[in-house]
């Protein structure tokens, strides 16, 4: 077994020599120099916590690429659902979609008027319940 500061050794090993080639290579991909710089520091850690998982037949640079590569989906990921959250709460008017649809009518009539309210209750506690 491996202890823990042969893996410590290992990685500082790896970070001096690959450090600045798996840096250039995300922000190659990302285009973005900051996060580039966090993608690689979280790629050394996640190697350091899975060097057990390390086939030593493949180069050290080919191991960490690809933890750094799903590093840079992951990122992608949580952008892409940033950026749709933004867009989503930017188009928002401040009037609740229940609150905007059409009684049809129902206003007129004080009992289809309550029905059409309870109807609306029902709906946003079922919606509130969804994960």
């Amino acid at each position: 077994m491996v202890r823990m500061a042969d893996n410590w050794d290992i990685i500082n090993n790896w970070m001096n020599t690959y450090g600045d080639q798996i840096t250039r290579t995300i922000t190659g991909i990302l285009g973005d120099p900051d996060a580039a710089q966090d993608i690689a520091q979280e790629t050394f850690i996640r190697a350091f916590n899975s060097m057990d998982n390390f086939n030593h037949h493949s180069s050290p640079y080919t191991y960490l690429y690809r933890i750094a590569y799903n590093q840079v989906i992951d990122y992608k990921r949580i952008q892409k659902r940033r950026e749709s959250r933004e867009i989503r709460e930017h188009r928002y008017d401040g009037t609740s979609l229940l609150d905007s649809i059409e009684s049809n009518g129902a206003s007129f009539n004080p009992e289809a008027q309550l029905l059409h309210n309870e109807k609306i209750v029902e709906v946003r506690h079922a919606m509130q319940s969804l994960p």
